[in-house]
């Protein structure tokens, strides 16, 4: 297996989001001493939780079920369904600038940004 094949199945299997992915990848670059100039100099790497961790830790008396349905009609997430019918959250292009779409073993699980939760909170609260 070469380094490429190696780095690709660690990123592949990892439950960490993209922003986290690239400055990893970044900083093994800069280790081993390949070219960096094509990663961005910086990347602000935002906190995110489950919805329903961020609902706990903000004492909010809502379920995340019913959160997920408010976020659909605003189009900030979408349901998908599997080839066995099963459903699963997916945070939209829209919805992006909120939260991230996070790769835990085989599922793909919806996580927001702990520190725009507040306002995502008041775009809810107006449905």
């Amino acid at each position: 297996m070469n380094i490429k094949s190696a780095i690709q199945r660690v990123f592949d299997n990892s439950n960490y989001a993209d922003s986290k992915k690239i400055e990893m990848l970044r900083k093994l670059y800069e280790k081993i001493g390949l070219e960096t100039v094509y990663f961005p100099k910086q990347i602000v790497l935002k906190n995110s939780l489950s919805l329903t961790k961020l609902l706990e830790k903000f004492e909010i008396d809502l379920t995340a079920y019913d959160i997920n349905l408010k976020l659909q009609k605003l189009e900030l997430i979408e349901k998908l369904y599997s080839e066995d019918n099963e459903y699963i959250w997916f945070i939209t292009e829209k919805g992006e600038e909120f939260g991230e779409n996070v790769k835990y073993q085989d599922r793909t699980n919806p996580q927001f940004f702990e520190n725009r939760f507040e306002e995502l909170l008041e775009l809810v609260s107006k449905i």
